[in-house]
């Protein structure tokens, strides 16, 4: 998991940058969408996995990143059956939440700059 999750912290910036560069209606609504859905779910980590990952994935899809997308992928699983994550505090959960908002505000306002630099704080 960990050389997975390494692999995506490289490649997510550049390719959430290529899907701001390539964004349409559908992936700002898209990706409000999954905001909206990790905000309703401070008090449900496993709800907010489910609404963080998919974010992700909509992202790499929209950069057509397949590797990327496949990275997502297989760390999905392991993300979804480890305690590590379901044990998040809300606080910790609002904190993630507060990123992937950025992430959706900059990729709504067409900031590729502004999305990689926010992704990359995002996975480290």
């Amino acid at each position: 998991m960990r050389d997975a999750l390494q692999i995506r912290c490289r490649l997510e910036p550049e390719s959430a940058a290529e899907a701001t560069r390539r964004k349409d209606d559908a992936l700002v609504e898209d990706l409000a969408q999954l905001v909206a859905r990790m905000e309703d779910a401070f008090s449900d980590p496993s709800a907010f996995l489910v609404a963080d990952v998919a974010f992700h994935e909509r992202i790499a899809r929209a950069a057509g990143n397949r590797v990327l997308l496949r990275v997502i992928e297989a760390m999905r699983e392991p993300a979804y059956s480890g305690s590590e994550f379901t044990s998040q505090t809300p606080a910790a959960l609002r904190s993630g939440f507060e990123d992937h908002l950025r992430i959706h505000r900059a990729i709504a306002g067409g900031d590729p700059e502004t999305v990689r630099s926010t992704t990359a704080r995002h996975g480290t």
